[in-house]
């Protein structure tokens, strides 16, 4: 199954955690991380860093939405990053 979990929200409602899917009750098959936003829905945070990278660990979240994270670099070093989020851009219909 797939479980979810928080770790933290700040006060525009948006939400950081994790998630992982299992086969049987021991075996992962994958984990990641999430930002979950009031108006955009949830956001795997996976998809936004480079590839040949990943996130290990998600710490934080302030009020302007930026998250502090690790990142595992394609070399195997661990980094402290902040992910900053783009204003959403409007379509002609908005």
């Amino acid at each position: 199954g797939r479980q979810h979990y928080a770790r933290e929200i700040n006060d525009q409602g948006q939400i950081i955690g994790g998630f992982e899917t299992r086969k049987f009750l021991f075996w992962k098959l994958h984990e990641g991380w999430y930002l979950w936003d009031p108006k955009r829905g949830a956001i795997d945070l996976d998809s936004i860093v480079p590839s040949k990278s990943s996130l290990q660990w998600v710490a934080n979240i302030n009020n302007k939405g930026q998250i502090v994270a690790t990142q595992l670099s394609k070399t195997g070093q661990n980094h402290i990053i902040i992910l900053t989020p783009k204003a959403k851009s409007k379509t002609k219909d908005e």
